[in-house]
């Protein structure tokens, strides 16, 4: 998972998540923050599209800044970077022009009581929490359902405890 945000303030907090596609939009007072996860394929608009092309983003790794650049993923991986990265035929294009791409955030100290605070902190940019302490049962039945499949909709839960 990564994150794209515009680098624009706006006055409204607002988020959307888009289920079952690769788009999950918030608008926030710091900015528009846009968290894609790349899903084997994804609808857009009615269809199916096998491929986005994120152009003219910048990509902060952590450690380097990499300016003005493209980014191709195909399913859930990102197949390219760099402004000489074939765009896939069929693929989504968005403009990243005055957006920054990070990597997902995590979260090292969370007490989690449901699945829908997963949902939320996803929202928010955290593609993974690690759970100080939960109730047991809790916790098996949402690293159970994570195991037998993940379709981003929720952050990836991480414990401390059993």
């Amino acid at each position: 998972m990564f994150i794209l945000r515009k680098d624009t303030s706006c006055n409204e907090a607002v988020g959307a998540l888009v289920s079952n596609a690769i788009l999950a939009l918030m608008i926030a007072c710091i900015g528009i923050v846009v968290i894609a996860t790349a899903v084997p394929s994804v609808a857009l608009a009615g269809s199916v599209v096998p491929a986005v092309v994120i152009d003219n983003v910048r990509i902060f790794d952590g450690e380097n800044v990499i300016p003005d650049t493209r980014v191709v993923i195909k399913g859930d991986i990102i197949v390219g970077v760099g402004m000489d990265s074939p765009a896939p035929d069929g693929a989504a294009l968005i403009d990243g022009q005055s957006m920054t791409l990070l990597p997902g955030l995590l979260d090292a100290h969370v007490h989690v009581w449901s699945e829908e605070q997963l949902k939320q902190t996803l929202v928010f940019g955290v593609t993974s929490v690690v759970d100080m302490f939960m109730n047991p049962a809790t916790m098996k039945a949402i690293k159970d359902k994570q195991a037998v499949a993940s379709d981003g909709s929720m952050a990836t839960l991480i414990s401390a405890g059993i």
